[in-house]
């Protein structure tokens, strides 16, 4: 068969129909989708913005007994809750008020019955922390928090716990750390002299830049005993144990001398290393001890056993005393 002719002229209606219908269809298809999109998103945001998603989280509860620092804690971590939960805006307050307790709970109650529950429950979550923050944080306990991180400083080369505990209070008292330049300087400002000027001079962009810096010259600083307090320490760890062993050798040479003192001195009677006495018989040093009574070296009067009473000491005679002896006399 022969191949069929179009007709030039069906071919031009046929496309001209087709561009007509084209941007109707193209409206329908867009429709269809934006639909589709916006049940989506409002099937989420309905099972995102319950109560029972926002309870799963397992948020804490406030009971207002806990202090200024009880309280900025909460609220830290609520918030932490209400972004995970992708709780609306104006569910905030209503949700984050369920987990009020005891003393807490009487005073929100007393903003119930002042407000009305519509007022209190509309309130935004700014003005919400700004009543508790009003009711639980008294100025004094704020200015407390407020001095020890101004004056919070590293404590020789422990630099972990003094970026511990400068993240705590930066997250308790942020309007003193605030901008990010402030957060930096003060951070940098409490590191230790030795790796300061170190740190300042690489000048950090971020926190996390200053806090990586600041481990790492404090790390290579204790390496090389750059921080004097662990100098003496080290120091004194070196020369514990060679204190510990001259000791014990000294003790035992002590003893030594102690017992070999005593063996000579508890060895046979009249012998040792003296030389021998002329007079006595005996080895001694110093004055020879004559006795008074027999006239023998070696032992007082009072330890004599020769004679009585009476005894003369000049001639020996028990029948009168040295004082009439004939020989003096």
């Amino acid at each position: 068969m022969p191949p069929r002719r179009e007709d030039p002229e069906i071919a031009r209606l046929v496309s001209e129909q087709i561009l007509a219908a084209l941007p109707n269809i193209v409206s329908q298809v867009a429709a269809g989708l934006n639909a589709n999109q916006a049940n989506n998103q409002g099937t989420t945001a309905n099972r995102d913005c319950t109560y029972k998603g926002f309870r799963a989280c397992n948020p804490k509860e406030f009971h207002g007994t806990e202090g200024a620092v009880g309280l900025l804690t909460w609220i830290e971590g609520m918030e932490s809750v209400l972004h995970i939960s992708k709780c609306a805006e104006g569910r905030k307050v209503e949700f984050a008020a369920c987990l009020l307790q005891g003393r807490a709970l009487t005073w929100w109650n007393t903003q119930i019955q002042t407000r009305g529950r519509e007022a209190t429950n509309g309130l935004t979550w700014e003005e919400f922390k700004k009543l508790l923050k009003e009711e639980y944080c008294p100025r004094s306990e704020i200015q407390k928090l407020e001095a020890e991180l101004w004056n919070h400083e590293m404590k020789e080369s422990d630099v972990d716990s003094y970026t511990a505990r400068f993240h705590e209070l930066a997250k308790l008292v942020p309007h003193l750390v605030s901008p990010e330049e402030n957060r930096i300087d003060r951070y940098v400002w409490g590191l230790a002299p030795e790796i300061r000027g170190n740190v300042t001079s690489a000048n950090p962009k971020t926190l996390q830049d200053a806090v990586n810096l600041a481990t790492k010259l404090t790390n290579n600083a204790i390496r090389s005993g750059s921080f004097a307090n662990d100098k003496v320490k080290g120091k004194r760890r070196m020369e514990e144990p060679v204190r510990r062993n001259y000791s014990e050798r000294g003790g035992k040479a002590q003893k030594m001398i102690r017992n070999f003192g005593v063996q000579s001195q508890t060895g046979e009677k009249g012998k040792g290393t003296y030389p021998k006495c002329g007079k006595c018989n005996y080895h001694h040093s110093g004055r020879c001890i004559i006795c008074f009574r027999c006239n023998k070296g070696g032992h007082f009067a009072k330890d004599c056993k020769i004679g009585g009473s009476r005894t003369c000491h000049e001639c020996g005679s028990p029948n009168h005393f040295r004082i009439t002896c004939p020989k003096l006399n």
